[in-house]
This record gives C-alpha cells, structure tokens and sequence, in this order.
C-alpha cells in the first residue's frame, strides 16, 4: 500500500500556521514524496516557534531517512477536534544532542479535518478501500449512517482523491460505495487510525442496496434490545 501525502481542501477549517504551532503535540507525523512514492514517517517535536519546526526521530522500518532540503512536506498531528494538516518545506539538517534533526518551514495556513457527531449504527464489517491509482487496503468499519461509514484501517487513507469502499456483509452481495475522508485520528490504543467517510451520491442500485442494509441493522438492533 502506497502512502500519499494529504493535500487540503476548500471544506476543511482553515487554520493560521501561528494557531496550529501553538496547539502541536510531541508526536508527529511526516507525509513526504521520495521517488514515485510517498511515506509517511513519525517523529518527535523539539521546538516549534514562527514559522519554522525542528523534528527529529524519523525512521521507517527502523531505518532512519533523508529528505534534501527543498522537498515538499506534509505534517500531521491529532487535535482534539480532528486531524490537522500543515504543508511545509525542509529547510535544513543538523546534529541534535539526541540525533538528527530536520527543520521544516510551514506554510501560512494550514486545515484541521474536524468530526461531525451524527446518529450512527454501531457496526463492524470488513471494508476495502481501493484509490483510483490502484492500491487497496483492507479494514472494518466502526459504525454506518446513512451519509457516511466510521472505519478502522492500519494505515491512514488519503484526503485529497476520492476512494471507493466495498463493503462486504455477513449476507448479500458485496456492496460498493464512494466518497472522501472527513476526518481522522490515531486509534486510542495506538494501532491503526480511525476516520469518518463523507459519501457522494451513488446510483439507484446503490441507494438501494445500502438502504436495505441499514434497514437490516436497525431491526436487527431494535430485536437485541427487546430480547
């Protein structure tokens, strides 16, 4: 599964680079374009002030990176409202007391991908994401509404392409569906990351096979309650 990095978009809060430096966590992550590919690495703040962040920690597979100063990023930190993203470029190396440590220059602005609170059915299923270049991957959905899915996958899944779901229930045919993340934040035990699928429009076929099975899971909770 390949990463991608985030991009942010007209629906997402707009946030003032000063507002987010000043709400960031010890722990973040680094979304970076190395090849054809991109990764996402994880890294510790030591300091953040202006416009510049200075991180360090950066591994993949245990293997430490580089990037050359220049390269575009994208970093990523859980607030408790959501998930905020700020682009930024690497502007420097240096030896830390620690280790290595990259300092980043931040963009103006950055996004926060904030939770919408709804009715939802508690529910888990596997689901498949796949992303119009290809790749997939396989997780669980947390709970489903009828304009959106909570799902659970290892990875975080991008923001900035629009990805297709397939659902695939205990009985009945497998079922397909479209949309983009609206929000997400790490797992609260640390494995994998949860998130909030915004679905588009589908087609009747779609609506229906969908409907029919949120109907299922209604009845099927209202005849748990009564028993």
């Amino acid at each position: 599964m390949q990463f991608y990095m985030l991009r942010q978009t007209g629906s997402m809060p707009k946030r003032t680079r000063e507002h987010l430096l000043s709400r960031m966590p010890g722990q973040l992550n680094v979304e970076a374009t190395q090849g054809n590919c991109c990764n996402r690495y994880s890294c510790r703040l030591v300091a953040a002030a202006r416009e510049f962040v200075v991180v360090e920690g950066m591994a993949i597979n245990q293997k430490s990176f580089f990037l050359r100063p220049g390269s575009k990023v994208m970093l990523g930190f859980s607030l408790p409202e959501g998930w905020a993203e700020l682009e930024a470029e690497v502007a420097g190396w240096s030896a830390g007391d620690t280790g290595t440590q990259m300092m980043l220059k931040c963009a103006p602005k950055g996004a926060i991908l904030q939770r919408r609170h709804s009715s939802r059915l508690e529910k888990q299923m596997p689901v498949v994401c796949a992303s119009l270049e290809g790749s997939s991957l396989v997780g669980r959905t947390r709970n489903l509404s009828q304009g959106g899915l909570g799902v659970s996958f290892s990875l975080p899944l991008p923001t900035a392409q629009k990805l297709y779901f397939r659902l695939l229930p205990e009985a009945g045919l497998p079922i397909l569906l479209k949309g983009g993340i609206a929000w997400k934040r790490p797992s609260g035990g640390g494995q994998g990351y949860l998130m909030g699928v915004r679905m588009e429009p589908a087609t009747e076929a779609q609506k229906r096979h969908y409907g029919s099975l949120l109907s299922l899971l209604r009845r099927s909770g209202k005849a748990a309650a009564e028993d």
